[in-house]
């Protein structure tokens, strides 16, 4: 295999990248950052625009062990108005359900919740949850024998005055309806008067021990 660096036209873009040749395929892996004009550059006047910011920003990191809950904070404010979390539950003390509440000003938001979800059994069976208003459930049950996660979404948790709402995926190992399925949900806070500028992950029983990250989400 053949590998050339080079400057080429990819339609009237300009372009930075590689060329690779194989026995029956030229390929291009192009570099995508565009020119930009620079006077400051000798001879050319040209260079290479700086990439953009990703569409994700990692904000908050948190790793925890055999905790009855864990809470994150700061993590939420004007800067995005949109947010992902993604949690992973490694060990827990036996079969749990992981419940979600809001944060304002270092404070679990105890009420107001609505949220419903549907759960998904390896055996096809599926039943639907929800109606609880003190937190909402995140349909993440975990046998202590294999890890579980949620992929998490959060709107305007920062907006006052609005329902701050929420949808999520979740994976798990839950026994009830079957092993290895999942759950897909979604729910709100009808509270207003406050930001959100956290949240606090509960056990229903026992402990659990994980990660979580929170992402903001880019604006444009």
């Amino acid at each position: 295999m053949l590998v050339f660096s080079g400057i080429f036209f990819i339609g009237t873009t300009l372009t930075q990248g590689l060329f690779w040749c194989q026995p029956q395929s030229l390929e291009i892996v192009p570099r995508t950052f565009p020119i930009v004009a620079d006077s400051s550059v000798s001879p050319t006047g040209l260079k290479w625009a700086a990439p953009s910011a990703g569409a994700l920003t990692l904000i908050n990191a948190t790793t925890f062990s055999a905790v009855a809950s864990q809470s994150i904070n700061s993590v939420f404010s004007s800067t995005y108005e949109n947010y992902k979390v993604i949690i992973k539950v490694s060990t827990s003390s036996g079969n749990i359900q992981v419940q979600f509440r809001y944060r304002a000003s270092g404070s679990d938001i105890t009420s107001g919740y609505r949220s419903a979800y549907l759960q998904i059994g390896s055996g096809n069976t599926t039943q639907t949850l929800g109606g609880q208003t003190t937190f909402i459930n995140l349909g993440l049950g975990r046998d202590s024998t294999a890890p579980s996660g949620v992929d998490m979404t959060v709107y305007t948790p920062a907006v006052v005055s609005i329902r701050r709402p929420l949808s999520f995926t979740s994976w798990n190992s839950y026994g009830d309806p079957g092993t290895d399925g999942g759950a897909f949900g979604a729910g709100d806070n009808l509270l207003g008067g406050a930001a959100y500028d956290g949240f606090t992950l509960i056990a229903a029983s026992g402990t659990i021990s994980g990660t979580v990250r929170t992402y903001g989400l880019a604006n444009s």
